[in-house]
């Protein structure tokens, strides 16, 4: 990854730290995270995930295609998923449910270097009242959204059948539809 993160990537992280982590602890942590290493660890992994995809993967799956990709927090593992779709109608691209789902970002090194625990035991070690482990995982929502512009430039990416527009999507739980941030 050649592009560092930007002062605006800097400024959410803080305001999130400042005004919506509860816990004292957590605070004190997540200021301790190294945002750049965490970027370019994020960027090697969802760029080693797209390398392992095929043509014959997706056709596997019914797409010849892909018309969108959602990134989705698993809350029982603390990884990150990615999916395709390839639906490309930006109201409904979502709709459809998963059809892969395989997992692109372990985070287990994350949660053991600053949490002290697995990615498996993130949500009780962070809180689990939901409120400071759901603004975690919108940090990083914001990695995610950093590194975009850099990963579709990359060969594994473009090896990918993309449909245009293709939309990228985030989600943060099961039971919610992925916020769209970014569009080819």
């Amino acid at each position: 990854m050649k592009t560092k993160l930007n002062e605006d990537f800097f400024r959410k992280v803080n305001l999130v730290i400042d005004e919506k982590i509860e816990n004292d602890n957590n605070k004190s942590i997540i200021k301790k995270i190294d945002w750049e290493e965490l970027s370019l660890n994020c960027f090697n992994q969802i760029t080693s995930f797209f390398d392992t995809i095929s043509v014959e993967k997706l056709e596997d799956n019914d797409i010849e295609k892909i018309g969108a990709i959602s990134f989705n927090w698993n809350q029982y593992g603390g990884d990150i998923t990615i999916d395709f779709t390839p639906n490309n109608n930006k109201d409904t691209a979502f709709d459809e449910g998963y059809i892969m789902a395989d997992t692109a970002i372990d985070n287990n090194s994350f949660f053991q270097k600053y949490f002290g625990c697995t990615g498996e035991d993130s949500f009780e070690t962070v809180g689990d009242d939901h409120y400071d482990y759901t603004f975690l995982i919108y940090l990083f929502q914001l990695v995610i959204e950093e590194i975009i512009p850099e990963i579709i430039q990359t060969d594994v990416f473009n090896k990918l059948p993309i449909k245009s527009p293709c939309y990228f999507g985030f989600s943060a739980f099961d039971d919610e539809l992925p916020d769209i941030f970014y569009s080819l």
